[in-house]
């Protein structure tokens, strides 16, 4: 027997509600396929094809989380494929820091090695103005 339950949502309209029971004969049915042209992704369950397309995949499903999804950069409000949300605008908005001396954005990791290239360069600056002022 389907159970199939239909909840209402704030605005009187109905919210369809998952069952495990509908799950099961989604699998009977053969593999789930993602359904974005790029992937097409046979998982052997509708759970790992629901895990693959909401990113949220685990070590033993077949495929990792979709490139092709639309997902949101969890650190600003941000939406894009997971490809280039996870890939490129990670690793240049939330992987690196603006500088405020040259305005060029740095990563973390060679920030302090980046603060010690303008002290030095300011160290340089500071000797050229005091031999200029010996001059004057």
């Amino acid at each position: 027997m389907v159970v199939i339950y239909f909840l209402q949502s704030n605005n009187g309209g109905q919210i369809y509600s998952h069952t495990y029971q509908l799950d099961m004969i989604r699998n009977l049915l053969g593999p789930s396929i993602c359904f974005h042209e790029n992937c097409k992704a046979q998982c052997e369950t509708a759970a790992e094809l629901r895990r693959h397309i909401t990113g949220i995949s685990n070590t033993n499903d077949k495929h990792g989380n979709c490139q092709e999804a639309i997902t949101k950069c969890k650190y600003c409000n941000l939406h894009g494929k997971r490809k280039f949300i996870e890939n490129k605008h990670y690793n240049t908005y939330h992987t690196t820091i603006k500088c405020d001396i040259c305005n060029l954005q740095i990563k973390l990791t060679d920030l302090r090695s980046h603060y010690n290239y303008h002290k030095e360069q300011k160290n340089r600056l500071r000797l050229k103005v005091h031999n200029y002022e010996k001059k004057i």
